[in-house]
């Protein structure tokens, strides 16, 4: 049983010349990148292939050493295995053809799942417009400007699970506010399950992501009801639609987290972070908002970070070679 509340157009991005135009454009930067960054300079690149080395040497998953935050034979311990185990028919059958052929070769599968977001995206921003020309023209704008980032071009030239996490997670909000915006069958909440899952196995970054979408889409969806039925049926219903989402989910990556919970003790073992030791006695987090933003270091931490997140956005910092970076 499904409720359908309504039908809408469907979305013509295949006919859309303008946005295939898009996608050229960041596929042509995307091979720029791929062939600019030399091999083992994206961030922890070399972690994410010893990752698929160790899965295919040894059959084994990563783990940090008992006792210490050294990861086994430099495998990222960190992340899910789902990406992974996506490059790792790409590492069988390209070894063969020498070190850098086959890094190359993986990368290509970050710019392939970078590329397919695209459309998603398109969908998506239309669908938030409305199907009509302006929201068409929206939807390009909006395409463009996730295509053109500079952080999106980096993404999609090396080797990486953020390209993995990107498309699982735009696959998601897709099938929540394009595919099933209106249609919520047992079936499709265990595909939305399914995709809530494989994203959290690429990286546990979309357990929140997802989380808060289902969350808000649940809202609106709470306001589009039927006049005709009840607040209570409605709840019960999606209540039951929801649990079966988050059941089919935890099915799907459940096993890699209570893994990590049989190893470290924690279902995620990345470690919280550190205070510089330059800057002193920093403001404590019991001690509220306000006295942390009247604190001495305050203006200066947050103009760090913020040029930190310009940096890294736009020069990429870290990301080539010293020789290569611009300085402050």
């Amino acid at each position: 049983m499904s409720d359908i509340y309504y039908s809408e157009p469907t979305s013509n991005w295949r006919q859309d010349r303008v946005l295939w135009l898009i996608i050229g454009l960041a596929l042509v930067l995307g091979l720029i990148y791929k062939n600019a960054i030399l091999i083992g300079f994206g961030p922890d690149e070399p972690r994410h292939m010893n990752y698929v080395k160790l899965l295919f040497s040894e059959h084994s998953l990563p783990y940090l050493l008992p006792g210490s935050e050294t990861e086994y034979r430099g495998a990222h311990a960190y992340h899910p295995p789902l990406y992974y185990l996506l490059l790792l028919p790409v590492y069988a059958l390209g070894r063969s053809l020498g070190e850098p052929a086959v890094w190359h070769l993986a990368r290509l599968v970050s710019l392939l799942l970078c590329l397919a977001t695209l459309p998603l995206v398109y969908q998506i921003a239309q669908r938030a417009y409305g199907y009509s020309f302006g929201g068409q023209n929206f939807a390009r704008l909006v395409v463009a400007q996730v295509a053109l980032l500079p952080i999106f071009g980096m993404t999609s030239g090396i080797i990486n699970n953020d390209s993995a996490l990107l498309f699982t997670v735009v696959l998601f909000l897709w099938l929540l506010g394009v595919k099933y915006s209106h249609e919520w069958s047992w079936k499709s909440a265990v595909i939305i399950g399914i995709c809530f899952g494989a994203g959290a196995l690429c990286k546990a970054t979309a357990l929140l992501c997802n989380g808060a979408a289902l969350i808000f889409y649940l809202l609106a969806q709470f306001n589009l009801q039927n006049k005709g039925s009840s607040s209570y049926h409605f709840w019960l219903r999606q209540g039951i639609r929801l649990g079966l989402i988050l059941v089919v989910a935890a099915i799907v990556a459940g096993p890699w987290y209570f893994r990590n919970l049989q190893l470290y003790g924690t279902f995620q073992p990345i470690p919280v972070g550190f205070a510089p030791s330059d800057l002193g006695w920093l403001p404590r987090r019991q001690y509220g908002v306000f006295v942390a933003l009247l604190h001495p270091h305050f203006p200066s931490l947050l103009g760090q970070a913020s040029w930190g997140i310009f940096y890294s956005l736009w020069s990429q910092k870290d990301w080539f070679p010293e020789s290569w970076r611009t300085t402050i």
